[in-house]
């Protein structure tokens, strides 16, 4: 069985490192599904899906994941804008805070 030589899917170009880009994709998936085993490589991902599936799978480009930092400022003082409010003390990150709670509010800005 020969096998079928891959064909990009048209879209935009994904990133690339400096040496994905010297790199002949078409090429080396070729050679790659044209490896003798003691079948190719082709053949076994061609007759089962399972096998496909979880070769697409290996294949796939994840994003790193991001992660973020929370900056804590005391701040010192306290101001008065309004009527009272409801507050409690609470501890966050190891920092002594006071809550403000809002019972009127429409959304919730910090769920724990």
């Amino acid at each position: 069985m020969k096998p079928k030589p891959f064909v990009n899917p048209k879209g935009p170009n994904p990133c690339k490192s400096e040496l994905a880009k010297k790199i002949d994709m078409k090429d080396v998936l070729t050679r790659i599904l044209a490896t003798p085993l003691l079948m190719t490589v082709g053949e076994v991902v061609g007759l089962s899906k399972d096998v496909a599936g979880e070769f697409q799978a290996l294949l796939k480009v994840k994003k790193p994941e991001q992660s973020s930092t929370v900056v804590f400022v005391e701040e010192e003082g306290q101001r008065l804008l309004g009527g009272p409010l409801i507050t409690i003390p609470i501890e966050v990150d190891g920092h002594k805070v006071h809550a403000i709670i809002d019972s009127g509010s429409e959304i919730n800005i910090l769920n724990w």
